[in-house]
């Protein structure tokens, strides 16, 4: 499980704004874990994520990473790329999908 400033920078590399061995500036990491923020957000307003900022499966991170770039290009003068949250939102999808590989507790309320 990543941490938001490890996703973040992993936002930085995918817009090219920061090479693979480079630490990211703290200004520039600002504003991405905002971008992660309204991404788990939006997910959240789709059903799709079940989970807290702090607890991000190891599924989800590549579509956080996908969803905070396009959000996230314009403010890096990048052309973001459109398929990105299309795909970010798939592979969430995706992995809501998936059936159950254990017992899943029931609920009484």
């Amino acid at each position: 499980m990543a941490t938001l400033n490890q996703l973040g920078t992993r936002v930085l590399q995918m817009l090219e704004v920061l090479a693979a061995n480079e630490a990211a500036d703290p200004a520039d990491l600002a504003v991405v874990v905002q971008k992660l923020k309204a991404a788990h957000y939006a997910f959240r307003v789709q059903e799709l994520a079940a989970w807290t900022l702090n607890d991000i499966p190891d599924f989800a991170e590549e579509p956080y990473v996908l969803m905070a770039a396009f959000l996230a290009a314009a403010t890096f003068s990048v052309a973001p790329n459109a398929m990105w949250p299309m795909q970010a939102t798939t592979e969430l999808q995706r992995a809501a999908n998936l059936p159950a590989a254990d017992t899943t507790p029931a609920e009484y309320f």
